[in-house]
């Protein structure tokens, strides 16, 4: 039977030589080890993967599918090195993340929050239309509030009317 932990070294160099960065899965999976490891336990199966999941029972459920699908996918790889390992079947723990439902603010409320920016007291005016034009920027673009912030001069046409948002969410550039 071949070691869990070489397979799972040889697991994350192959998952990362394809770009992964698997930071928060290896943690993950080298506790799963552990939790083996503890038990005298040599091959992954669904009972044991699903027990590991699920532990400490005070957390989200959405993190328990994360957890267990972390494992399915070392699974699927330790499966095919060895036959013996189980690999977890699919919506065994469907949770999905419970997100909070966006507020979505009116033309009245940006306005009103863009007249109480102009009034913002500073040492110089610029701090009351910095933050006036950055709440406009953010409610007409739909930018992430890091993005304006990395804004530099040459990012502006005027001319043509062209806003290029830099290094954006995974490292895109927009116009």
């Amino acid at each position: 039977m071949t070691e869990l932990l070489p397979l799972l070294d040889e697991y994350l160099a192959t998952r990362r030589a394809f770009g992964a960065r698997l930071v928060g899965a290896e943690r993950m999976l080298r506790n799963f080890l552990t939790f083996l490891r503890q038990r005298q336990v040599a091959c992954i199966t669904t009972q044991l993967a699903l027990r590991w999941a699920t532990e400490p029972n005070r957390t989200q459920p959405a993190h328990q599918a994360r957890r267990l699908g972390v494992v399915r996918a070392f699974a699927r790889y330790a499966h095919a090195a060895d036959p013996r390992h189980e690999v977890p079947p699919h919506g065994l723990l469907p949770a999905q993340p419970r997100r909070t439902t966006p507020y979505i603010y009116s033309d009245k409320e940006i306005a009103g929050l863009a007249d109480a920016a102009r009034q913002l007291r500073g040492s110089t005016p610029l701090r009351a239309a910095t933050h006036s034009t950055l709440l406009a920027l953010l409610a007409v673009t739909g930018m992430r509030s890091c993005e304006p912030l990395r804004l530099d001069r040459d990012d502006v046409d005027f001319g043509s009317g062209v806003l290029t948002v830099r290094n954006t969410k995974f490292g895109k550039n927009v116009d």
